[in-house]
């Protein structure tokens, strides 16, 4: 059945010698992996890996077979006009670490899902017509929670407010028994869920502030989601804002 849709890349693999399989969050059908052959072809005909740097934009139509592991593309378009393979080095770095924490947690939500799909794609188009993006990864990672079940319950936040309990995702005036953030790494968190994205260049983080921060904001996805690991593109990041 030919399927059109829009589509985010995750991630690829490289399959035998000339094959790539392509890991999407598409919105008509949620977390898909695609099988591309001949990606790394010099021939211009076929579907060629430059498309699939990480969380490209893509409208694609599929030739979809609802109990395959692997899907295949018949036709494939950029939707931005900007494609992550053209930014600078410093924006790819962020579009890498994101789309290392979105394969994760989106191979867990697995269905499609209209909502989230539409904050994707907004937030990583917005990623890519602006330059200061400092503050990004932490906005996005924070805002995502929204759509996980574990968005913080800014309900709780009080003039007294002095941690933040993860497990609960509630603020507390007294230090509460589980892991909770504090300190300036609370101030910055507060500071950023009351900020949009046109605005949070107006943030000022310290660089190891910073760092701080998004430990704790990546613990804190460990205590809700059993299985999330540590992106491996968190020393480039950091090394980067340095």
């Amino acid at each position: 059945m030919l399927l059109k849709t829009r589509l985010i890349v995750l991630g690829t693999i490289k399959q035998g010698e000339g094959n790539l399989v392509v890991r999407c969050f598409t919105e008509a059908l949620g977390y898909e992996s695609f099988l591309v052959k001949g990606a790394f072809s010099k021939r211009k005909s076929g579907v060629h890996r430059a498309y699939f740097q990480p969380l490209a934009l893509l409208e694609a139509e599929i030739n979809h077979r609802p109990n395959a592991n692997l899907q295949y593309f018949k036709e494939l378009a950029f939707l931005d006009p900007h494609p992550p393979g053209n930014t600078e080095v410093k924006k790819q770095t962020v579009l890498l670490f994101l789309a290392e924490v979105l394969d994760q947690v989106l191979r867990e939500e697995g269905a499609s899902n209209s909502e989230l799909f539409e904050f994707l794609f907004t937030t990583i188009s917005w990623l890519l017509l602006h330059e200061d993006v400092g503050n990004f990864h932490l906005k996005f990672l924070i805002a995502l929670t929204r759509f996980m079940g574990f968005y913080p319950n800014t309900t709780s936040i009080m003039p007294n407010t002095a941690y933040f309990e993860l497990e609960t995702a509630c603020f507390h005036a007294q230090k509460p028994v589980g892991f909770a953030i504090h300190g300036n790494t609370l101030e910055h968190f507060i500071n950023l869920l009351g900020t949009n994205f046109d605005n949070i260049h107006t943030l000022h983080i310290q660089i190891t502030q910073k760092h701080q921060l998004l430990e704790a904001i990546l613990k804190y996805y460990q205590v809700h989601l059993q299985r999330f690991e540590t992106p491996k593109s968190i020393p480039i990041l950091q090394q980067l804002f340095a």
